[in-house]
């Protein structure tokens, strides 16, 4: 069938409404030549090599920080693999991660009724009513199954806290497997009837936002409901994640972030004109989204499927019919693991589904030799009306020529078309993929960041000046972007202990420099903090400071590029210096690097931890911190804004100067910290913006504070000049004897 007779039998099976949403995005279509190769199951299927790929694998990873999603997803098919830029040029891909990264709001500052665990029952009522805008911040726990949170007709619900069930299992919500019993409960209900159904629901999720189901309930159950949204939520470890029965009335299921998952990730049923789109969907055990029972005219477009589906991909079944599925991407992690799928209904009477369209969606490696289900099919022995449903302009990406070939239909060559990867180079990780950028004049040299000696030298803050003054690399652009993207030092996240940046794509010859305000003389053990995927070639990193060689510290390969390990020198003695410069020097490369330590070799430490929450008394511009736990479980500090302060007592062991390290986290830029001791400010340090509220990354402010032995109190007050008024939170804040 032609395109444009496939738009005609589309307009007249209820898709002309959406037809300008689906038309803004270019369709993926390959006229170049084709080999004719007979497909397993009969026909035959166009085979050509894998085209080079044209996306920037670069972008996607900064959308992926810029989103707040967990490493395993940074780390992940989506961006390592051999057809990573393939994927990269994906417009589903490309605008489902731009979305999440920019489109969704890093926290709600609207006007709203503030709910938190404390306050939870006094607001339910209002919640269940009609009309409003509620939302969840700190951490709020549901604890059974008469707790589920009710939403009413014409309320606003923003998630901006993490929302967790930690209540029991719900008897019927957790049968077999497979059971075609469902999950009828969710954290969050709109519950409607077939005479009146819920109108003008919105559930609705910032970055820090998260619902957590203990893999005992659904984030969202509805049903009977109207004109319902369903945007920007992070849901983990939920099942039947996102249950929508009997849903109408131009409802939307968009910008969603589903992790860890069973049974379904999204389960469409008995609902008719329904909107799935740019949903990114990442290890869904059991299926990723569901087209089930009686379901009509809905629409499932542009979502992102990352090792999803144990069963299906996607999938349409029982009676479903004039559904379009289309422009999708699925992204294999297990041979094992099934497509998009035609599935049709039983054979005990049920109609068959009918007229439901897939086209210009993507499958990659769908390398199995054996399993059928990988790529595109119908359902073998179920009731399908096969003349209607159509397939067009579909692809498969293998990596291998003896890899399961299917067709749909095997009257036709161009419903499905696979491609062949043919050898061109898998992008690692970490990969070298350099981002053009202007060259930087040469500035002044002065340190970005005071550094002393002893100290923590976090060595992603080297000086300014530019290459060939500050810092020498071998190539144009930094490769991470992570932070501090206009220098020409390749830098990423790490998942190492305390969080933060490291130095990535590190080659023979580099180097960088740090320019220390002070240096105090005596014997140092110093600490290098490296991580290398495999031993191949020399490692070692040269050390001079004010111009004297100081060290060479060796080291071997490590495991992997985020496998961290402290290679430690001991006994150097270093001379004083009023200030200096301490050049690093790679020697090899092929390995991370994320801090160097100097710490005294002749003294006992002495250090003392103050949590974070534990503070005396708060308050401030917008009324002081507020208590929270991170879906990670760590106790903390979050609601912070500008001016806000907490009291803290400590317990001093051993009178001394003391340095102070904080473990902050922010996704602000422009925020600061302070700490005052007996009303004198001792400490001013800018807090670099991290990406995530809940991932805290280690402050090291080089300012000595005087504290006597005993009880003495501190104030921490944020003090930034961020855009908005948001500021940071706070795990914990160390104090190290110097």
């Amino acid at each position: 069938m032609k395109r444009s007779s496939l738009f005609s039998v589309l307009f007249f099976t209820g898709f002309s409404l959406f037809f300008s949403a689906l038309t803004h995005a270019a369709v993926y279509e390959d006229h170049s030549a084709y080999t004719l190769v007979d497909a397993n199951n009969g026909g035959q299927v166009r085979l050509r090599d894998a085209p080079a790929g044209s996306g920037s694998v670069a972008q996607l990873r900064a959308w992926l920080q810029s989103a707040e999603l967990p490493a395993s997803v940074h780390n992940s098919r989506l961006t390592e693999g051999e057809f990573a830029s393939n994927i990269a040029q994906m417009d589903a891909v490309k605008n489902t991660l731009s979305w999440l990264a920019n489109d969704r709001p890093a926290t709600y500052s609207g006007a709203a009724t503030i709910v938190n665990n404390s306050n939870l029952e006094q607001h339910r009522a209002a919640i269940a009513a009609a009309g409003g805008t509620f939302v969840f911040r700190g951490t709020v726990d549901v604890t059974s199954r008469e707790k589920l949170i009710q939403v009413g007709e014409n309320t606003t619900v923003w998630i901006d806290g993490t929302v967790r069930y930690t209540g029991p299992v719900i008897p019927g919500t957790i049968p077999d497997e497979y059971s075609v019993s469902d999950v009828i409960n969710g954290i969050f209900e709109v519950r409607g009837s077939n005479t009146k159904a819920k109108a003008n629901v919105k559930i609705l999720g910032t970055k820090r936002g998260k619902l957590l189901g203990n893999d005992r309930l659904a984030a969202v159950y509805t049903r009977y409901a109207k004109a319902l949204k369903v945007e920007g939520l992070n849901t983990d470890n939920c099942r039947n994640v996102l249950f929508l029965n009997n849903v109408y009335g131009d409802s939307l299921v968009r910008g969603n972030f589903i992790y860890n998952s069973t049974r379904r990730a999204i389960h469409v049923k008995a609902s008719n004109g329904i909107r799935v789109e740019n949903n990114l969907i990442f290890d869904a055990d059991v299926d990723g989204i569901d087209i089930d029972a009686y379901t009509k005219n809905s629409i499932t477009r542009a979502n992102v499927l990352v090792d999803s589906g144990s069963r299906w991909m996607v999938w349409t079944e029982i009676a479903s019919v004039d559904n379009l599925i289309d422009a999708n991407v699925g992204i294999h992690v297990r041979d094992g693991d099934g497509g998009f799928q035609e599935n049709g209904s039983e054979s005990n009477g049920q109609p068959a589904t009918a007229r439901n369209t897939w086209q210009n969606n993507h499958i990659f490696y769908a390398d199995s030799s054996s399993n059928w289900k990988q790529g595109f099919s119908f359902h073998p022995g179920r009731v399908i009306d096969r003349a209607s449903v159509i397939f067009d302009n579909n692809f498969v990406w293998q990596r291998t020529n003896n890899a399961y070939k299917r067709n749909p239909k095997a009257d036709r060559s161009d419903d499905v078309s696979y491609y062949l990867y043919v050898g061109a180079a898998p992008t690692p990780a970490p990969s070298a993929l350099p981002s053009p950028s202007p060259s930087i004049p040469s500035e002044e040299q002065h340190a970005y960041k005071s550094m002393t000696i002893p100290g923590l030298l976090e060595l992603e803050d080297f000086d300014v000046g530019g290459e060939g003054v500050a810092y020498h690399d071998s190539d144009q652009g930094n490769s991470g972007r992570a932070y501090r993207p206009d220098e020409h030092i390749d830098i990423q996240t790490t998942t190492d202990s305390g969080g933060g940046f490291n130095l990535g794509w590190l080659a023979d010859g580099e180097w960088l420099e740090y320019s220390l305000a002070d240096v105090a003389p005596g014997n140092y053990d110093i600490e290098l903090r490296v991580a290398a995927k495999d031993s191949a070639g020399a490692k070692a990193v040269k050390l001079i400071l004010a111009s004297r060689s100081l060290a060479v510290m060796e080291f071997d390969g490590t495991g992997g590029w985020q496998n961290w390990k402290t290679v430690t020198l001991k006994n150097v003695n270093i001379n004083a210096h009023s200030s200096a410069q301490l050049r690093l020097e790679v020697i090899g490369g092929n390995f991370n690097l994320n801090w160097l330590r100097f710490k005294r070799a002749d003294s006992t430490a002495v250090e003392f931890v103050v949590q974070a929450e534990n503070f005396v008394q708060t308050g401030g511009s917008y009324g002081g911190f507020q208590r929270y736990t991170t879906a990670d479980g760590v106790d903390a500090i979050n609601f912070n804004q500008r001016g806000d302060w907490a009291d803290y007592q400590l317990q001093v062991p051993v009178a001394g100067n003391y340095r102070m390290q904080a473990w902050l986290a922010t996704t602000q830029s422009g925020g600061a910290i302070e700490l005052l001791l007996n009303g004198v400010s001792y400490i001013f340090e800018s807090v670099p913006n991290n990406g995530n509220w809940d991932k805290f990354i280690q402050l090291n402010p080089n300012a000595l504070i005087p504290l006597e032995a005993g009880q003495q109190s501190i104030r921490i007050r944020s003090a930034g000049n961020s855009s908005s008024t948001w500021e940071w939170n706070a795990d914990r804040f160390v104090f190290i004897k110097q």
